[in-house]
């Protein structure tokens, strides 16, 4: 599905995404906290758009999305990936992440939350995880925007990056919670 939002569009990716996905992947805070190849060549987005993003909606467990951030001008351009993956009895993961030109000005936070109103009200989610690597400040702000529940203490040695096992931030937002902070 395409789903507007509020200065956004979230929808399938496409071949004309991969010069921004190459770009965002390389950035230096998408490569310190997302397990990305390096150094990310565009094989490499080529591959995730075929091996990840088609090949989940395809298996139904994973609803990749890019977003489109709409300009002033009304024109759309490409500005990250947001995701939910599926689980079991009604539980979801949501992950995302925005190009460096796009940070600061909300739209992840949108998207995101556009997301959340789409899995609560037409995938019949029950709860939403989120999970960011400690020290992922921006990540954690836009949990704590769309309201999550976070917990306390970083769970020790629970995520995995490039192989090693790492400290994260989890948080849950439970269906009964969710409030669309964009209307």
């Amino acid at each position: 599905p395409t789903l507007a939002g509020k200065g956004i569009v979230l929808r399938a990716h496409t071949e004309a995404d991969v010069a921004r996905i190459v770009e965002q992947s390389r950035d230096p805070m998408s490569q310190r906290f997302i397990p990305l190849p390096f150094p990310y060549e565009e094989s490499d987005a080529r591959g995730y758009l075929e091996h990840v993003a088609r090949s989940g909606w395809e298996r139904g467990n994973l609803r990749e999305f890019a977003i489109d951030e709409i300009l002033p001008d009304s024109t759309r351009r490409f500005v990250g990936n947001v995701a939910l993956g599926s689980r079991d009895n009604g539980r979801y993961e949501l992950g995302f992440v925005l190009h460096p030109d796009a940070r600061g000005h909300g739209v992840i936070t949108r998207a995101a939350d556009r997301l959340l109103t789409y899995a609560f009200d037409e995938l019949d989610a029950q709860v939403i995880l989120w999970r960011a690597l400690t020290g992922n400040k921006g990540s954690r702000r836009v949990a704590q925007k769309l309201g999550f529940s976070i917990c306390a203490q970083p769970l020790r040695k629970w995520g995995v990056f490039k192989g090693e096992l790492v400290d994260e931030w989890q948080g849950t937002l439970v269906r009964h919670d969710h409030r669309p902070i964009i209307t």
